[in-house]
């Protein structure tokens, strides 16, 4: 029974990061590279594996802990 819970949670675990991951980070960072380079980058299809994905994800991942913080400073 405890592997079963193990495995249930490793594979919500896993959806998780992939949804957040895949979706959230990379499509911030899609939009704002995008608006920042007028339509050049990324080039590519829509979420390939690669490093041009790692870095549109990571730049996504900036401007969303740059908003919570933002906000955080403004609700003070």
């Amino acid at each position: 029974m405890d592997s079963l819970l193990g495995a249930v949670g490793r594979l919500l675990g896993e959806l998780l990061v992939e949804v957040l991951l895949r979706w959230v980070l990379f499509g911030v960072g899609r939009v704002v590279l995008r608006l920042g380079t007028l339509g050049r980058y990324p080039r590519g299809h829509w979420m390939d594996d690669g490093w041009e994905s790692a870095i549109t994800c990571t730049v996504g991942l900036f401007v969303l802990l740059g908003a919570v913080v933002t906000l955080g400073t403004l609700m003070q």
